[in-house]
Formats: structure tokens, C-alpha cells, sequence
């Protein structure tokens, strides 16, 4: 189901394609709207966990592998990240349906070609930042949040709280992603 409060992991996705938004849990579509702010014209700090800003929309729970991606991803593909049994940055390559370019499979190699802008995997076991793997260089600065090695999916995780827990990553040319 889509209740995030049940005390499993949950894949959560979000995605946007310059003009629908779409919401995914565990590999399926429950959500979509219009009219959402594009992605493509971020020129603020991204912060992961809370609202920019801190305005009480924290989240309250464990996070672990966040990834940012260049374009929007398809809903097979979301599904294929969901059904992955190891974290995306342990594998290079997958074979994934790419729909706006024909019918055929197309193999790619995610972290050569560009398309992920950003992944924040949180095993660095430090309480003070975590490195974009990616090498983009988009580290966050970790506020608040601890790291933890019990009940993560993957390595390490966050806990957050809700109320000052988030990473702050700056605004950087590589976070600007296309439709």
C-alpha cells in the first residue's frame, strides 16, 4: 500500500516531466498533478527532509539512497529502480526501456553518461556530510540528523525527526535537471 507509516522501507519517486508530476510508491504510480514548479528551474539550495526554509514539513523517519536524475524517468524504469535488490551506485549497468526514443531496450551506464545528477548514498558514517557519489560534487552539509547503522536498508541511514533534520545541498549547474 501506499502507507508510509507501517514501519517497512518504502521506494519513494518523484518525478517531472515539464508539465505532469508524479508520485511513486514502491514502483507505483499513486499520485499525479499539473501545474507542479519545474524542476528544471531550481535556483535555490535543495534541502532533503524538510522544506526549504524549515517550515515544520519535516520528515520523521529513516532516509536512505537519494538519487537525482537529469530527466525524468519512465514508469518502467521506476519500477526497475524499485525492483533492484542492491543500491543503484553497486551497479553500472541496466538495461532499461527508454519510450521517447523508439522501442528497443537501450543499455546504459548511468553514471558515464550523465543521466543521474545526483546520489547521496549516506554510508560515509559521518554526522556532519554526505558526498555525492556521482562525482558532481554535491555534498550536503547534514543539520541535525544522525547517522545510524540499525535498520537501514542500505549501509547507513538517516533518522530525522521532523522538526530540524535535513541536507542542505547548494545550488549547483549539475541540479539543474532537463524535462
Amino acid at each position: 500500500g501506499s502507507d508510509l507509516r507501517d514501519d517497512s522501507w518504502h521506494f519513494v519517486a518523484g518525478t517531472h516531466n515539464g508539465k505532469i508530476g508524479r508520485l511513486f510508491i514502491d514502483g507505483n504510480q499513486v499520485a499525479s498533478s499539473e501545474g507542479l514548479w519545474n524542476p528544471s528551474t531550481l535556483n535555490w539550495d535543495l534541502v532533503i527532509g524538510n522544506s526549504s526554509g524549515g517550515y515544520g514539513n519535516g520528515w520523521n523517519g529513516l532516509l536512505d539512497e537519494v538519487q537525482l536524475w537529469n530527466r525524468s524517468l519512465s514508469a518502467s524504469e521506476i519500477k526497475e529502480v524499485y525492483q533492484s535488490t542492491a543500491p543503484y551506485g553497486t551497479q553500472t549497468n541496466f538495461s532499461l526501456s527508454e519510450t521517447n526514443s523508439g522501442d528497443s531496450d537501450v543499455s546504459y551506464d548511468f553514471w558515464r553518461n550523465g543521466t543521474m545528477a545526483a546520489y547521496w548514498s549516506f554510508d560515509e558514517g559521518s554526522a556532519n556530510y554526505t558526498f555525492d557519489e556521482t562525482g558532481n560534487n554535491n555534498t550536503g552539509k547534514i543539520n541535525g540528523a544522525p547517522l545510524l547503522t540499525a535498520d537501514c536498508k542500505f549501509g547507513y541511514c538517516l533518522k530525522l525527526d521532523a522538526s530540524n533534520d535535513d541536507i542542505t545541498i547548494p545550488m549547483s549547474e549539475s541540479l539543474n535537471v532537463s524535462e
